[in-house]
């Protein structure tokens, strides 16, 4: 069982931050995605104004600033003894544990929330998806919501 003094659960901006801010502590961050987003960015690779690569946030962010990333999917937190299960079998001891997973895009259970072409946008694949409908042609969509 491997342990850390401090893991978050989320690769996202506060885990990053988290990493730059915290120095050499031993920090371990954990996300199950093979790279880290700028989700803001999203939009303007659906209109073609910048390439999908340029949202992608370099993992050197975690690492140059001592963290320890960890690719993998926490399946249970046991927090009387301060453990994670993964998704790998791994098990994590952690000394404070802050989860930082993010916003989750809520589809309202209105009739037809579950037709083809209503989804969510939040992940890489949401963007891949949604690029893959404007490319093929689509005209007119309904967006609900600021964010």
């Amino acid at each position: 069982m491997k342990k850390h003094e401090l893991i978050v659960i989320g690769g996202g901006p506060a885990g990053i931050t988290l990493a730059k801010m915290l120095g050499k502590s031993d920090i371990a961050i954990i996300r199950p995605e093979n790279a880290s987003m700028i989700y803001c960015a999203m939009p303007y690779v659906i209109e073609g104004l910048i390439p999908h690569q340029d949202t992608l946030k370099s993992d050197n962010l975690v690492t140059d600033n001592g963290g320890v990333l960890i690719r993998d999917e926490v399946t249970s937190i046991d927090f009387e003894g301060k453990s994670l299960q993964m998704k790998s079998g791994e098990t994590y001891q952690y000394g404070k544990l802050i989860i930082a997973t993010g916003a989750v895009p809520f589809i309202p259970p209105v009739p037809g929330s579950k037709l083809k072409g209503v989804m969510g946008f939040k992940t890489e694949g949401d963007m891949d998806e949604i690029s893959h409908v404007v490319d093929a042609g689509l005209k007119r969509a309904v967006v609900v919501g600021a964010g």
